[in-house]
């Protein structure tokens, strides 16, 4: 079986993800050979590095000659789902001949960005990474036919290269981040969350890229706060020395982010970290309060709870234990492989298609771009552009405008924020 995968890139969570399922399936003994077309020269090739590692063939940048070749070549073709402008430029533009459509969805719908009904209508499978998912409004409206071509298999896999916790309460509660930065993940108001701990001496270390460096240390003089209690680390590839000495996960997302899996919340919870989370759908789906960490709904909860795990180190160190347990046992590469094998099987059996994707995104790139925005946007873009805070990535009016410059329309929309 051949699964020739379309992916922007392999950053994030994403290659995560698809080095996983490629490890899950690799060897000679696998029915299973997985190949990748890459949308854009990587930035960073750690994943596409054990892709390769683990047999998976990789195409950067292919000729519309070569992509149609492998299409038509593979069984199964697999579109590793966001708002990327690349994405909808190859699907609306390359004319792509019959094949077997599965949507691997990489972010929620539940908010911006919305997940396009006809791409739901039209795949042959489509697969959320998070039973959050579920709860979009598109979702609940599809008919029991569509309904019954969805299905959930997690994104977050392959643990086991992290090494077992070392779990000790005589040790100080020393917290952390991991992740990014982009607001349109982490919580617009992060720092007066840390300005309300009531802790000495509190400090976050934040691991990921500093993308919003500057802007949280404005925000911390701003409110009267020592910048001090941020403490950057930036983008590192292992993750592992970092948070082997930390304990307990701050893991503060913006109540309406995109993302499902997520990540970096199971691969800390493995190494023992107590995870603080907001009432968030995604993360309520992986964490249960007073089991495997904290849910908190404001910001007094938020400092009562890490009073509480600063004052309680036995505590702090079961809920460390058994969140790393039960991540450890629920989101393995055996799970992955046997939950995408059975997609695999069901749309195997079904003829190849062809899929005008220009039916149902459009043809121009302001289409493209709407056509994964809220129903409200064309009445008030200056208030949705805002609260999605635009950087020139995630699919932002900014990263279409990077990849379509000539767009009058996205530029009006962006001048009017």
């Amino acid at each position: 079986m051949k699964v020739l995968h379309l992916t922007p890139h392999f950053g994030g969570g994403v290659g995560r993800a698809l080095s996983s399922l490629t490890q899950a399936h690799c060897g000679n003994a696998s029915e299973i050979k997985h190949s990748f077309i890459c949308l854009e020269p990587p930035q960073k090739t750690q994943f596409l590095h054990e892709i390769q590692a683990h047999g998976g063939q990789v195409t950067i940048c292919p000729s519309l000659e070569e992509l149609h070749r492998q299409v038509s070549d593979s069984d199964i073709l697999q579109v590793e789902w966001w708002n990327h402008p690349l994405l909808f430029k190859i699907l609306c533009t390359a004319s792509l001949p019959a094949h077997r459509l599965l949507v691997w969805c990489h972010v929620s719908g539940l908010y911006s960005p919305r997940i396009p009904i006809r791409l739901l209508e039209n795949a042959h499978r489509f697969i959320f990474t998070s039973v959050c998912s579920w709860r979009a409004e598109e979702v609940q409206k599809l008919s029991a036919d569509i309904k019954a071509r969805l299905a959930v298999v997690s994104s977050g896999a392959a643990l086991d290269w992290l090494p077992e916790p070392i779990i000790d309460d005589r040790e100080p509660l020393r917290a952390g981040y991991l992740g990014t930065l982009d607001f349109n993940k982490l919580h617009p108001e992060f720092v007066d969350y840390l300005a309300a701990v009531r802790l000495p001496d509190f400090q976050v270390r934040l691991i990921g890229d500093t993308t919003q460096r500057d802007a949280l240390i404005e925000y911390c003089r701003n409110i009267g706060c020592d910048e001090r209690i941020l403490n950057f680390r930036g983008y590192v590839e292992n993750v592992v020395s970092e948070l082997s000495d930390l304990n307990v996960l701050i893991y503060l997302l913006n109540p309406e982010h995109y993302g499902t899996a997520e990540n970096a919340l199971l691969e800390a919870m493995a190494m023992g970290l107590v995870p603080v989370v907001l009432n968030n759908p995604a993360e309520t789906a992986i964490v249960e309060h007073g089991a495997t960490g904290l849910i908190v709904n404001h910001r007094h909860a938020f400092a009562d709870a890490l009073d509480w795990l600063s004052k309680n180190p036995a505590e702090r160190s079961s809920l460390a234990a058994r969140a790393s347990v039960t991540v450890r046992q629920r989101f393995t590469l055996k799970n992955l492989s046997n939950e995408m094998m059975k997609n695999y099987k069901i749309i195997l059996c079904q003829p190849k298609k062809l899929v005008d994707f220009q039916s149902f995104f459009g043809t121009q790139s302001f289409e493209w771009f709407l056509s994964c925005q809220p129903k409200s946007f064309l009445a008030d873009q200056k208030k949705s552009l805002k609260e999605n805070h635009p950087t020139p990535s995630k699919g932002s009016i900014l990263h279409f405008l990077k990849h379509f410059p000539e767009d009058s329309k996205l530029k009006n929309w962006l001048k009017q924020n």
